[in-house]
């Protein structure tokens, strides 16, 4: 289709030498090439535009974007551009569903390009495919989010049977859930100045984890109501990271410090703790608690 349009282009380019044209605030002449039956763009919403840039003779650029590339078109009024923009200077003009030219004199700056060197006129087709407000464009993003989040809720219930049926997993599994659920009755409950609340099942061998050391452990974390965020056993792939040098949470470097290698521990980890205020992507709620069984597997 884009090709198509381009020779539309092109011949109504040459043949009526541009007249007829108008111009835009900036001064662009522009002329509409085709009507659309769409209401009117207008300031403060979302337009989706594929547009070409041509030298006449050559296609120098198009937008990759099939269903246009997307920009939020402000009042100029409120705006402070220096550089003027034909295309976001021609929108406010049209309709969903125009196709319009626009003509850009190239001055001095541009020839700098080698390419337009010797180019007196650029010619911008642009298309106009369609305008979302700025709550529809809003309500778009959150059903994205709302279908990812169910994406990866659906992967990871499979991936939660996984560890319960897998030999190395499903007894830190079972292990982790039980303690969700009754961790508050059992003896050996410990709770920090920090307000972390954990359970060592095994210490592991002495020294404990220090400060600095690169630790590789298997882990599961887990929501409250049982759902599975993370874990590494489904691909038995252990975790490697540097201890109490923010490369995990807090909870995680003061925790795995109170273990061995081979130590094993279970942690109730509130937001201060874990991911805060604002949560981490679609499955770890803003100020959520958590919960993981961590085991230590080695040390370096």
């Amino acid at each position: 289709m884009n090709k198509i349009l381009l020779l539309i282009i092109a011949f109504v380019l040459f043949q009526n030498c541009e007249s007829g044209y108008e111009e835009t605030s900036n001064g662009f002449l522009y002329k509409i090439l085709k009507k659309g039956k769409g209401e009117k763009i207008v300031y403060g919403n979302y337009v989706y535009v594929w547009f070409a840039i041509s030298t006449g003779d050559s296609t120098i650029f198009t937008t990759e974007e099939t269903k246009g590339k997307e920009a939020l078109l402000r009042d100029p009024a409120t705006q402070s551009r220096e550089v003027k923009d034909p295309v976001l200077d021609v929108l406010p003009l049209l309709n969903i569903g125009d196709s319009a030219i626009v003509i850009v004199e190239i001055d001095d700056l541009m020839r700098l390009t080698e390419d337009l060197k010797d180019v007196k006129k650029l010619y911008y087709t642009v298309v106009v495919k369609d305008m979302k407000t700025v709550e529809e464009k809003k309500k778009e993003e959150q059903e994205k989010i709302s279908r990812r989040k169910e994406a990866d809720e659906n992967k990871l219930l499979k991936r939660t049977e996984n560890l319960k049926s897998n030999s190395k997993s499903s007894a830190v599994y079972d292990r982790l859930r039980s303690n969700i659920k009754n961790h508050s009755k059992h003896p050996d409950l410990k709770k920090t100045d920090s307000g972390l609340e954990y359970i060592i099942f095994k210490q592991g061998n002495q020294p404990l984890c220090q400060s600095g050391e690169q630790i590789i452990v298997h882990y599961i974390g887990m929501q409250e109501e049982g759902l599975v965020f993370d874990e590494t056993y489904t691909f038995d792939e252990p975790f490697s990271f540097t201890l109490d040098k923010g490369r995990v949470i807090r909870a995680w470097d003061e925790g795995i410090q109170l273990l061995g290698t081979g130590g094993e521990i279970f942690m109730k980890v509130p937001p201060r703790l874990g991911y805060g205020a604002t949560g981490s992507g679609p499955l770890i709620q803003p100020n959520a608690t958590i919960y993981f069984y961590v085991v230590v597997q080695g040390r370096k």
